[in-house]
């Protein structure tokens, strides 16, 4: 049999190749956990983590059921723990395991909707928006969207970097980073108007059941919570939730909306006049009685 010999020269033009398709100078793959460091003006950072208990470079442990005062992963980071997947959040009030969560109540931001702003043009990565009567905190935004509602430019969302604590009493104008560059020119004076709207994973309180919803519907919390918490929100597979009224195996359920318990889930089949249900957010595996937990299948992503 004959043999193939690959010389010094072929062997470092490989290794050169492969440097070149697998680049982990911004990136720490480490026990199942990968890391993507935000790269400046580009990105924010981002994490995807497989199995629970992968451990990063920085020394954080991925566990599901875990909750902390400091935040250890970003928002919105991607946990897959065998059949079930998880959503790293903040969140905005006190919640407890098995409840059903969904954005932040955004009442008072409405001084941040539809805001003219000063010129920018393509290729720039701050926005002076002008607004429209309410102060902002330091970041408030960082990690949210500054989208395009109308005019010049609608119809694009880029994503917020960092902006600075506002006070509008001492200007109504505020800079806002962005980490991607302006795509289409932002005209001044009313012709583009822009919107502010938060992470969906930052301040996340309990679906509030009674009243119609404030937010959108992102999963069923993993432990029990303080407001100020930072912690996994279940999205996807099996989950013991709270649920409202009669579950039957094989029912899609959603969040209840008006007329039921709020962070409950409710059977589409519920839905009426008198008790109105969010889109389909999982399907019973096991039943139990209402106001009790019962195991679900979600399916919130």
């Amino acid at each position: 049999m004959g043999s193939k010999r690959v010389g010094l020269a072929r062997t470092q033009a490989l290794i050169e190749g492969l440097k070149r398709d697998i680049n982990l100078s911004t990136t720490s793959l480490l026990n199942g956990l990968l890391r993507k460091k935000g790269e400046e003006g580009k990105q924010a950072d981002t994490t995807f983590i497989i199995g629970r208990n992968a451990v990063g470079a920085d020394g954080n442990t991925a566990d599901p059921y875990s909750v902390s005062t400091t935040k250890l992963f970003p928002l919105g980071t991607r946990l897959i723990y065998n059949d079930r997947e998880y959503r790293y959040a903040k969140a905005g009030a006190t919640i407890a395991a098995g409840e059903a969560v969904c954005t932040r109540n955004k009442v008072g931001s409405s001084h941040h909707n539809n805001m003219n702003v000063l010129a920018a043009p393509i290729g720039a990565t701050q926005v002076t928006v002008v607004t429209n009567g309410t102060n902002l905190v330091k970041d408030e935004y960082a990690d949210g969207y500054l989208y395009v509602n109308d005019g010049t430019g609608q119809g694009l969302a880029y994503k917020v970097k960092s902006h600075p604590a506002h006070v509008h009493g001492t200007s109504p104008n505020c800079v806002i980073t962005l980490f991607d560059p302006i795509k289409v020119a932002l005209v001044a004076s009313g012709t583009s108007q822009v919107t502010l709207a938060h992470n969906k994973y930052e301040k996340i309180i309990k679906a509030p059941g009674t009243t119609p919803l404030t937010g959108e519907a992102v999963g069923v919390a993993s432990s029990v919570l303080a407001d100020g918490d930072f912690f996994w929100i279940q999205v996807k597979g099996p989950a013991a939730c709270l649920v409202s009224g009669t579950v039957v195996i094989g029912d899609s359920v959603g969040l209840t909306i008006s007329g039921g318990t709020a962070g409950a889930l409710a059977p589409i089949v519920a839905d009426s006049a008198a008790q109105r249900v969010s889109r389909v957010v999982g399907q019973v595996m096991e039943v139990n009685a209402s106001t009790e937990f019962a195991l679900i299948d979600l399916m919130f992503e």
